[in-house]
């Protein structure tokens, strides 16, 4: 459990417990300190743990009238728009790009995503980033930035809820470009039946009516519970709790479907993954740890199940994503992410390419997935990203040194990003 202090912005709803309240209504005090409630989250990327922060601006010595609005990863249950580290903080893109950095986090896990009759409708989360976008829309002009050319990104589960926004209409108009950084696109949109059993199991699991226990207990029940549901073998990565098709903003999934068709004619949108997405999910589990102590064929074994999982859940899911925008009329990029440090036992994982975007690599600098990396690198390859990134955010177009086409289904180009 960790604690930040945050500047006060609309929301969605107010978060479980406590009275439901209109999404629509508007914050009466923003830029007030608050004290926000975060799950801490742990992997073998990076150590530490994480606040939570809801929308704040972060600007350079902007000139250029652009705005782009930023949500983390983390399994739709940890993670933060901007931490107490350095690590994701935008401040060199704002600076490098002359553009307006919004960094966007909401309510996640059980507070954002349980749906349960008389306590939460579901979707929560999805209406914060709505909330979210609308303050963008009617305040960036005040940071120097144009509310008719913001570009919305993410990563992971960030990247996610992204593509949900791709085709909801309470999102039309709220921006121009959008930025799909290694999204469990294999999630799809959670069903009412999934929801429904997710939220027997947390209810079950805490034992009691979480409107009436801290959100303390209700976060300590939420890792218990999700402990449980990876598995003996650690090999279940799918969160329990997501956004769900049919509740809230979210439309049920074929209305979706012609939403994100009907939308992209004058959308510009970025796709890309990593190399190895699965490598930090699956390397360290004790599934694919006693498969590699088999002689002769273990090895290999387990690095063929790990790739497998990669393209089931990612790769092949954001190709399709890919070809679905641009078969409706949307520009499409697409990348993949090939940086691999010497020493790092992950390769190209997934979030490899964070600290090259943000810049940010001394923050990382114990983060095994950069194990004896060169510094010029992770510096030629970061800047690298961050001018395509910027000029994609500028003009729609990313620019690089070599040529980057568009996505289509009859030439479907990958731009490959290494040293």
């Amino acid at each position: 459990m960790t604690w930040g202090d945050c500047r006060v912005v609309p929301s969605g709803r107010r978060p479980v417990p406590g009275p439901r309240v209109d999404s629509r209504r508007r914050v009466l005090r923003a830029g007030r300190v608050a004290r926000c409630a975060g799950g801490g989250g742990r992997s073998g990327l990076r150590g530490g743990t994480r606040g939570c922060c809801p929308v704040g601006g972060r600007r350079g010595r902007c000139r250029v009238g652009r705005g782009c609005a930023r949500g983390p990863g983390g399994r739709s249950r940890t993670g933060c728009g901007v931490g107490r580290t350095g690590a994701r903080r935008p401040v060199r893109l704002a600076r490098e790009g002359d553009v307006v950095v919004v960094t966007v986090s909401y309510r996640l896990g059980v507070l954002g995503y349980l749906r349960a009759p008389g306590i939460s409708e579901g979707n929560l989360g999805l209406a914060d980033q709505l909330a979210a976008l609308r303050w963008v829309r009617e305040n960036i002009s005040a940071f120097g930035g144009d509310p008719d050319a913001v570009t919305v990104a993410g990563q992971s589960a960030g990247a996610h809820t992204v593509q949900c926004l791709l085709g909801m209409p309470d999102a039309e108009g709220l921006f121009r470009r959008a930025v799909v950084q290694s999204s469990p696109a294999a999630l799809g949109l959670g069903s009412a039946r999934s929801a429904r059993k997710a939220a027997d199991r947390f209810l079950t699991r805490l034992g009691a009516d979480p409107r009436t226990v801290s959100v303390v207990d209700v976060l300590d029940a939420q890792t218990a519970l999700a402990r449980e549901a990876a598995g003996r073998l650690g090999l279940r990565a799918v969160p329990l709790f997501r956004p769900v098709a049919g509740v809230g903003p979210l439309p049920d999934a074929a209305r979706w479907a012609a939403c994100l068709a009907g939308g992209a004619p004058g959308l510009d949108v970025i796709i890309g993954t990593t190399g190895r997405e699965m490598s930090a999910f699956y390397t360290p589990g004790p599934a694919l740890r006693r498969l590699r102590r088999v002689p002769a064929l273990g090895s290999a074994t387990a690095d063929a199940v790990e790739r497998a999982a990669g393209a089931a859940f990612f790769d092949r899911p954001a190709r399709r994503l890919a070809a679905r925008l641009s078969e409706a009329g949307a520009r499409v990029w697409t990348y993949r992410f090939d940086y691999a440090a010497p020493a790092s036992p992950f390769g190209a994982t997934h979030c490899i390419e964070l600290p090259f975007l943000f810049g940010t690599d001394a923050d990382w600098t114990a983060a095994p997935m950069l194990a004896g990396a060169d510094p010029h690198d992770i510096d030629t390859l970061g800047r690298a990203l961050r001018t395509a990134w910027l000029s994609f955010i500028r003009t729609g177009t990313p620019s690089t040194d070599t040529p980057w086409p568009p996505f289509t289904a009859a030439a479907p180009a990958v731009h490959h990003w290494r040293p």
